[in-house]
């Protein structure tokens, strides 16, 4: 009886030292699975940070791409708008000298046939003086 009793021991010192190699065993892994996933965690921050700086820098460029359209197609527009205005003020112009023009034709008009009908008048008025 007393050696099974050592046998039951030694088969249980065994046992928990083979669960204690075990568990030790499965620490390390345990560690080295979390370092690795710890180093791919980092290279794949690394890559979305080198990634998201390059993206950020195609947008700067497309940015400033955009603005240079921008700025162009403005100075564009404020040259076609001085453009136009300058033709509207040389027709404004035109406008007013013809408008200036025919004013002073009424005015000529009116002054000759204010002195047509008192030539009129006053050579009827004569002529039924003097028959």
């Amino acid at each position: 009886f007393n050696h099974v009793e050592e046998r039951f021991d030694a088969l249980q010192s065994q046992l928990e030292q083979r669960f204690t190699d075990m568990q030790k065993q499965m620490d390390r892994r345990f560690t080295e699975t979390q370092k690795q996933m710890d180093q791919r965690f980092t290279e794949m921050q690394k890559q979305m940070d080198q990634r998201f700086t390059e993206m950020q820098k195609q947008m700067d460029q497309r940015f400033e791409a955009v603005d240079a359209r921008f700025e162009a197609l403005q100075l564009q527009m404020d040259q076609r708008f001085e453009a136009s205005d300058q033709r509207f003020q040389a027709l404004q112009k035109q406008i007013d000298e013809r408008f200036h023009a025919t004013d002073r034709r009424f005015n000529q008009l009116q002054w000759l046939i204010g002195i047509g009908f008192t030539a009129i008048a006053t050579l009827i008025g004569v002529l039924n003086f003097l028959y």
